[in-house]
């Protein structure tokens, strides 16, 4: 892929410190509003084929793009309740008042800090496939070793999540079929299904490019913030939270979806036997009707 991909329906917001949001919207015009955050390494366009399903639950999906990626200014050293932060701004911009919050794989620890942060206008999140908080003990010790190894070396050496980036930006931007192929090589079948159908191949590595539009420091950023302590308690988030989470997910494993689940006051947690990290992409329907009956 020669150059990175822009959607077309790409608008942007500007903060009050100058920085400037790039978003998409999707579904209804008038709907419930939805913040989707993408995960790690990805975009907005992570979101594009939730469009029919979001119309079809009377959904507003929102996703903008995480500070440092895609087309988003990046905010140095941001942290994960910064990019709570931006959220609050961002909506208020848009002069939404109340909202609903998803986040997906990467985007699941923003979009627990949104809901942390801000009781009084999330309405109710969702995280899918989410990540957890490595540096729990009770995280940690059930990681793979591979996952342990590239997490551990982060938190020591941050360059080491500075090199990773840039050699896979250097990689999508010239052979991004192969790198996507490489990477579906690594997944449970259930992925590998999903991996196959053309059409969502094609969106994933739009998201995927589209991610390092910037040099990759917003991806950067997110796998340092991982590999460490995160700035709020789970234990102290106040809104309904819904969690779906895939037994056999092999990028944020089973693990971290049942720590959070456990220390979320009151979570809604279903656990996906046999189901990848890819599974929200044939689902967008069930989680978006969940959380629809969320702000009824």
């Amino acid at each position: 892929m020669d150059q990175m991909v822009i959607d077309s329906a790409t608008a942007t917001a500007q903060l009050a410190d100058g920085r400037k949001v790039a978003y998409c919207e999707y579904g209804a015009p008038d709907g419930i509003p939805l913040i989707a955050l993408h995960g790690t390494p990805g975009s907005r366009i992570n979101w594009r084929s939730a469009d029919s399903a979001a119309r079809a639950n009377g959904l507003r999906l929102i996703a903008p793009d995480r500070a440092g990626c895609g087309r988003s200014d990046p905010k140095p050293n941001r942290t994960i309740i910064d990019a709570a932060n931006d959220v609050a701004e961002f909506t208020d911009i848009l002069g939404i008042e109340k909202f609903l919050v998803i986040g997906l794989s990467g985007g699941g620890p923003h979009a627990a800090a949104t809901a942390w942060k801000l009781p009084d206008r999330v309405i109710g999140a969702a995280l899918v496939s989410g990540m957890g908080p490595q540096t729990e003990l009770d995280v940690w010790q059930e990681l793979g070793r591979g996952y342990r190894l590239n997490f551990g070396l982060i938190r020591s050496a941050p360059i080491f999540a500075r090199v990773a980036a840039a050699v896979m930006r250097r990689s999508v931007r010239s052979e991004t079929g192969f790198v996507m192929s490489r990477l579906a090589a690594g997944l449970p079948s259930a992925d590998q299904r999903i991996m196959d159908d053309p059409r969502m191949k094609v969106e994933l590595m739009a998201a995927v490019a589209e991610s390092f539009y910037r040099g990759g420091s917003g991806a950067v950023r997110d796998l340092i913030l991982f590999s460490r302590p995160w700035d709020f308690r789970l234990e102290e988030i106040a809104v309904p939270v819904l969690l779906w989470h895939g037994t056999e997910d092999a990028h944020t494993p089973i693990v971290m979806g049942r720590f959070v689940a456990a220390r979320i006051p009151g979570c809604q947690a279903t656990f996906l036997d046999g189901a990848g990290h890819l599974w929200l992409f044939e689902n967008f329907a069930t989680v978006f009707s969940a959380l629809t009956k969320l702000a009824a």
